[in-house]
């Protein structure tokens, strides 16, 4: 296989809109992997041959050399470790906020905060809801309605 310049600058790409928790969740950091001439040569190299070769997505064939090189999992292996639930109530009450380990946990908690008329409308669910295309870079999902938050942790 001809390595192809044109390929690097993709992968480069790629790796770039990546959110920095998948390098730091196996102690890497994004801005030194792409630093790294060695290593951006072998994710290069797995790379092209993902897509030249195997006709594979550019965003899949990337995850997949970072896998490889890394362990870094694609977002199919990504799992919610943790959930929080943070109501802010103002005045002498103070705020609310607990954590837990299952989304069943917060969904039952939190369905006895709610109204009947907020759960029937689908409140419950669009909070407890969590797209790993949300994921910020501290692999954070955050949901809002109101005086509530609630956040989904992925490891």
């Amino acid at each position: 296989m001809i390595m192809e310049m044109s390929f690097l600058g993709d992968l480069r790409e790629e790796i770039n809109a990546m959110p920095n928790f998948l390098f730091s969740l196996k102690g890497h950091r994004k801005k030194d992997v792409l630093n790294d001439d060695a290593v951006m040569e072998q994710l290069w190299c797995l790379y092209q041959k993902s897509v030249q070769e195997y006709d594979c997505d550019p965003d899949w064939a990337a995850r997949d050399a970072l896998r490889d090189v890394f362990g870094i999992p694609h977002d199919d292996e990504l799992h919610i470790t943790d959930y929080a639930l943070h109501i802010r109530r103002g005045g002498d009450q103070g705020d609310y906020y607990n954590s837990f380990s299952s989304l069943e946990e917060l969904r039952s908690e939190l369905s006895q905060r709610l109204t009947s008329q907020d759960i029937q409308g689908g409140l419950l669910d669009r909070l407890t809801t969590f797209p790993h295309s949300a994921v910020n870079d501290d692999g954070l999902v955050e949901n809002k309605h109101q005086n509530i938050s609630v956040c989904a942790y992925l490891g």
